[in-house]
């Protein structure tokens, strides 16, 4: 899903999308990731941030920047630790934790 400055669902073109962030369950699949992350590489999206809840709702983050067709990590956080992610089009401060339901 791709919204825009509005909050309104829209599609565009994968050239516009700089950031994409995944929500993953403990439903998804490893292939399920491998698939979508290849997918969002080849489209050359710059900037992959990860949110994965575990089976108890705790909650771990992960940035990643795509560097020669590959998206490296950056910074991972879990619950507790407050993380700052500074290269990507969108800065941010956080705990993980504030994002556990």
């Amino acid at each position: 899903m791709v919204v825009n400055e509005w909050g309104e669902e829209t599609n565009t073109h994968p050239d516009a999308v700089r950031l994409v962030v995944e929500v993953w369950s403990p439903g998804n699949t490893s292939k399920n990731r491998r698939d979508k992350v290849a997918a969002f590489a080849a489209a050359g999206i710059p900037f992959l941030r990860s949110v994965e809840f575990g089976p108890w709702g705790e909650c771990r983050f992960a940035a990643h920047a795509l560097v020669h067709g590959r998206y490296v990590p950056e910074v991972e956080a879990k619950p507790g630790e407050r993380v700052t992610v500074t290269a990507s089009p969108l800065p941010v401060t956080f705990d993980p934790a504030d994002l556990s339901p």
